[in-house]
């Protein structure tokens, strides 16, 4: 009896081996590429669970990391592919007086919970009626005819490290998630005041080193919109995070500093350019609204598009230039195919729209470029859905952002920004509903095994194809230090500086001098705060006495004793509105800031951008410019646009003894405003945005010198077949074209 029964039981194993044979598919091709048979090689060692993990990158907000943790419950258990970092998560820093090594540790952290190998029991070929002939003869009378039975097998998943995200773009908050702990490197806009790709490559470089040796793998950037048409009447736009202006210059830029991520990383820091497919003319605030942009596909192809094409069509297509993914942006198109009155759904939500788009990059998406949905919980989404607190649609957002191209699923603040179990609690619903639809639909099946592919792909390639504690940790011989690291970086931001007005003729005639021992300079700085997270105390975009501090240690007593404390004195935006506000017509009588002014012989601001919905303030230098009771007679008026530079009109510009660009907010940027000043550097940047205000236009400042000479030269076959030799050449230009410095 029981040997029959060990025969039945063989025969079932034997049947249930055919059957997983078979079910496993056909092998990888030995004529395959290697890259291609290690990628299917690993895919196929996946579970269900597995492959829908790899689909979502997450936030998270816990206090802690350990043992049941919503974050320690995604990776451990649910499997997710990635973890996009917040300013929250810094609180967490395991050594807080080393940020850099408290970092790389907390990285080391978040991946040692990836690579645990997980289990799976999975139940596989269900036999069920009548049994073949030779076991049916061979069961006695007492055993039924027909037999049930499910294999259950125990299978260890490979352990996939998790891709780590940051958004690191310079400039400090809110785009640099790594400030001040790591370099004070510059933005776009500064970048791109340059004209300077050799610079991008380089900050690009600082970029790449500095993330990888903290264990960061995925950078959110570049930024590639185009701020073609600028406008002091939008907030929120690209501002300083773009390049510029111009498409081309954009796109040039954009692949330098690409070049540079990848050169510094070693190719362990994956770019995932954005906003794509372009959000440099919207008019709203991106991801708090929905902007809309009204134009032709063709039309985006010229602008906002042909930065996205410099990056994604080079030659290889693995080149180094070559950016490995996009992120897409929450903006609506209006008559994006021809028709006037269609509106297209946020693009990075609509499934019938953004796959036109991304049809024209067909080739770097068979390569295997990454597509980044924007954050999936950000207002902009909400207001999409309709979304109130008891209903917030997570299977239906995550679906229409799979569908609409986005491999990767970003569930940003997935929930209630206030109640993280909400957020765990709608990201475990879109992961359940993924895993559910995968089973039962095939079409959904071959969608998820394509996007899952290319993410191993991605992550094979940055490690090497080992995924071992070796190679996936950082070590403490990886630690970077910023100071040696960033050591060209001074001359860069230095040469981003630029004179917005008057021309380099009238400056010398301005500013003959710097401030001198005799004069007084009064300082007002804009003096916003901000939450960097819901827990995080507030903080100043730019102190109150930045530059006064900047000023003195540089120039002051203890340095070169050019300026003494007591002629320096510094006021907030804030402080001079309520006095013009208060006091409009008697300010300069009745107030101590009044009284300060008519003493200044400088009168310095120090400016971002105009917000005057979230910042009433930002808007006291354009106060102060309308006010005309102020006699502002024999005194110099300097405004240092440390944001964009198109925020004042030309009546407000023409009152003021010069106008100068730095971009960027940050202490070095701040530093160089005061070596600026102090004349201790000549001007070489060159605004890279239109101004309005000062008639400057990208296109013109571009358009082909009509005197420059073109060298050309007519090149023959050689005699002996071995190359050629130049017959013509034109002789040099007896001039050079290229702009001058500016000595201020």
């Amino acid at each position: 009896m029981q040997t029959r029964r060990r025969t039945i039981l063989i025969l079932l194993c034997c049947i249930i081996a055919v059957g997983l044979i078979s079910s496993a598919g056909p092998l990888s091709s030995a004529q395959e590429p290697a890259e291609a048979a290690a990628v299917d090689a690993l895919f196929q060692q996946l579970s269900t669970e597995e492959k829908i993990g790899q689909l979502f990158m997450v936030t998270f907000e816990d206090a802690d990391i350990t043992a049941s943790s919503y974050i320690d419950r995604l990776i451990s258990d649910y499997r997710v592919g990635g973890v996009w970092l917040q300013p929250v998560n810094k609180q967490l820093l395991v050594d807080d007086t080393n940020p850099v090594s408290g970092t790389q540790q907390l990285l080391n952290q978040l991946q040692t919970l990836a690579l645990q190998p997980s289990l799976s029991i999975t139940a596989t070929n269900t036999i069920t009626g009548p049994l073949p002939r030779a076991l049916a003869s061979a069961i006695t009378s007492t055993l039924p005819v027909s037999l049930s039975t499910t294999n259950t097998q125990t299978t260890t998943l490979p352990p996939i490290p998790l891709f780590i995200a940051a958004t690191h773009e310079g400039n400090g908050y809110p785009y640099t998630l790594l400030a001040p702990e790591l370099s004070d490197v510059p933005s776009g806009m500064a970048l791109g005041a340059t004209w300077s790709p050799e610079y991008a490559a380089v900050v690009g470089r600082i970029v790449g080193s500095e993330l990888a040796a903290v264990g960061v793998n995925m950078l959110f950037g570049p930024v590639l919109d185009v701020v073609d048409k600028p406008s002091s009447e939008t907030t929120g736009v690209a501002g300083v995070r773009a390049f510029g202006g111009d498409p081309y210059w954009v796109g040039k830029l954009g692949r330098a500093y690409i070049t540079g991520v990848h050169a510094g990383s070693n190719n362990r820091v994956l770019t995932i350019a954005k906003h794509f497919p372009g959000a440099g003319s919207i008019d709203r605030e991106l991801n708090q609204d929905i902007p809309t942009i009204q134009k032709l596909l063709e039309q985006l192809q010229l602008v906002e598009l042909a930065p996205f094409f410099a990056v994604t069509s080079a030659a290889p297509t693995n080149s180094a230039e070559v950016t490995d993914g996009l992120m897409t942006a929450h903006i609506r198109y209006r008559g994006l195919q021809g028709n006037i009155r269609d509106l297209t759904k946020p693009i990075s939500l609509d499934p019938q729209n953004l796959p036109d788009i991304l049809a024209s990059l067909a080739p770097w998406r068979d390569a295997g470029g990454l597509i980044v949905s924007g954050p999936l919980g950000v207002p902009a989404v909400t207001k999409t859905y309709k979304v109130d607190e008891d209903n917030f649609p997570a299977r239906r957002i995550a679906l229409d952002a799979f569908l609409a191209g986005s491999d990767i699923l970003l569930l940003s603040t997935f929930g209630p920004d206030d109640n993280p179990a909400a957020q765990f609690e709608n990201i475990v619903t879109a992961i359940d509903f993924f895993r559910d639809k995968y089973q039962t639909d095939a079409a959904f099946q071959q969608l998820v095994d394509v996007s899952v592919k290319r993410i191993l792909r991605a992550k094979l390639a940055l490690y090497g194809g080992k995924f071992s504690p070796e190679t996936v940790l950082r070590q403490a011989a990886d630690a970077v230090s910023p100071a040696e690291t960033a050591a060209g970086l001074p001359d860069i931001i230095n040469s981003a500086v630029t004179l917005i007005y008057p021309d380099p003729a009238e400056l010398a005639d301005r500013l003959p001098s710097p401030p001198l021992r005799d004069e007084t300079i009064v300082i007002f700085s804009d003096d916003r705060q901000v939450k960097p997270c819901r827990t995080c105390p507030e903080e100043y975009l730019i102190k109150p006495d930045a530059l006064e501090t900047a000023m003195l240690e540089r120039h002051g007593p203890s340095a070169s004793d050019q300026i003494s404390a007591g002629q320096i004195f510094s006021y907030t935006f804030s402080a001079l509105a309520n006095a013009l506000t208060n006091n409009p017509q008697t300010i300069e009588r009745n107030t101590e800031i009044g009284f300060r002014l008519r003493q200044a012989d400088w009168i310095i601001f120090a400016m971002l951008d105009v917000n005057e919905t979230r910042f009433p303030a930002s808007t006291a230098v354009k106060q102060f410019l309308g006010q005309s009771e102020l006699d502002l007679r024999d005194k110099k008026i300097i405004v240092l646009a440390f944001d964009a530079p198109y925020y004042l009109d030309n009546t407000e510009v023409s009152i003021l003894t010069a106008y100068f660009g730095l971009y960027n907010k940050t202490q070095q940027h701040i530093e160089a405003a005061v070596k600026l000043l102090f004349k201790e550097f000549s001007i070489q940047g060159h605004a890279p945005v239109s101004i309005d205000a000062v008639e400057y236009k990208i296109p013109d400042i571009l358009e082909p010198n009509p005197d420059q000479v073109i060298n050309l030269e007519y090149f023959v076959e050689s005699a002996d077949g071995t190359g050629s030799e130049p017959l013509l050449t034109t002789p040099e230009p007896a001039t050079e074209t290229t702009p001058q410095p500016v000595e201020v």
